[in-house]
Order: structure tokens, then C-alpha cells, then sequence
């Protein structure tokens, strides 16, 4: 995971990193997955969610184990974001 510039922490809040990688994962981009600068995740976690999901792990647990928000793990689950992956 990269972690950001000083300057870049310095101006946004903790969770404005988390906001543009959910709107670029919805939204579409050039990057995809653990190529995004300020990815979060990876494709391992990616399986892992999607697999505790099925399982029957609420969105609210995922959210305290992974440190994303429920709509971007509604968006993971529901294949809208990290497609690619398997």
C-alpha cells in the first residue's frame, strides 16, 4: 500500500484517500485494483471479502475488518468494483 505525501496528508483528511478510491471504482478508471497509487486492498482481500460475504458476514463486520465503508463493500461484493477479479 503506498502511503501518501506529507503534503497530501497534510490538506485532506484520512478518509479523503478512501472517498477518491470508491468514486474511481465506481465511476471507471485507467487503473485497476492494486495499480491505484492509493490502493487500499488487494486482490487477495478482494477474494477474502467476497468469500466471507457468501459465508453470511455482515457489511458492518467487513467495514471493521477491512477500514473501508459499507458502499464500497457493497460495490465489491456486487462485482461494480474489482470486476476483474476472479
Amino acid at each position: 500500500m503506498a502511503v501518501p505525501s506529507p503534503k497530501f496528508a497534510t490538506r485532506h483528511p484520512p478518509t479523503f484517500a478512501r472517498r477518491i478510491q470508491t468514486r474511481a471504482c465506481i465511476e471507471g478508471s485507467k487503473h485497476r485494483g492494486e495499480a491505484v497509487d492509493n490502493a487500499i486492498l488487494t486482490e487477495d482481500d478482494i477474494r477474502l471479502i467476497r468469500k466471507r460475504r457468501e459465508e453470511g458476514w455482515s457489511y458492518r463486520r467487513l467495514t471493521s475488518v477491512y477500514g473501508i465503508n459499507e458502499s464500497h463493500l457493497a460495490a465489491i461484493c456486487k462485482r461494480r468494483c474489482w470486476a476483474h477479479v476472479a
